[in-house]
C-alpha cells in the first residue's frame, strides 16, 4: 500500500471518532467481536496509562483461567512515538498488554515493544485491520445513534 493510501485511510479512521474516549468505546465492542469478555473502559484520568482491561476467555474443561489483557488506546493521526511505547510499558502490573492505535508506530516505537520478552506489547494499528469489521462496527453504531434520534423524536 503506498503511503499517500495509508496516510488517508488512517485519517478517515482518525476522523470517525471525536475524542480518544469515543474511540475506546468503538474499541470494547470491537473487542467484544473478538471474543474478549469483562471488557471495561477505565476513567479518563488517573488510570495509569491503561485504557480498557479484558479477559481472554477461559476454558473450563481444563481449568484454563482466562487471561488478563490491559490496553492503551490512542487516537493520533501521527505515528505513536517510542516515549509512549515506555510509559505503558513502565506500568507496574504484569498482565499482557496490547497497544491500539488509529495510526502507526514508529521504528523505535516497534523496537522498544518487542525488546523485553516479559514486557512484550501487542502493537495493533487500527487501519490495516479488515476494513469490512470495522466498517460494520462504524455503521451498527451509526444505526443506533440514528435510531435512537428517531425514537426521540417519535
Amino acid at each position: 500500500m503506498n503511503q499517500e493510501i495509508t496516510n488517508k485511510m488512517i485519517t478517515d479512521f482518525y476522523n470517525c471518532f471525536s475524542t480518544g474516549y469515543e474511540f475506546e468505546f468503538f474499541l470494547k465492542r470491537f473487542l467484544e467481536d473478538l471474543n474478549f469478555s469483562d471488557i471495561k473502559v477505565t476513567k479518563r484520568s488517573g488510570d495509569n496509562g491503561i485504557d480498557l482491561i479484558a479477559y481472554k476467555n477461559s476454558i473450563v474443561d481444563l481449568d484454563i483461567d482466562p487471561e488478563k489483557y490491559i490496553i492503551q488506546a490512542k487516537r493520533y493521526k501521527n505515528n505513536v512515538p517510542v516515549n509512549e511505547i515506555r510509559e505503558f510499558k513502565g506500568t507496574a502490573s504484569y498482565e499482557k498488554r496490547i497497544f491500539i492505535a488509529t495510526s502507526d508506530f514508529t521504528k523505535s516505537g516497534r523496537e522498544e515493544a518487542e525488546s523485553d520478552s516479559l514486557r512484550k506489547i501487542i502493537l495493533i494499528q487500527t487501519y490495516r485491520l479488515n476494513w469490512n469489521i470495522l466498517k460494520k462496527e462504524l455503521m451498527n453504531e451509526v444505526i443506533n445513534v440514528l435510531l435512537k434520534k428517531v425514537w426521540f423524536v417519535w
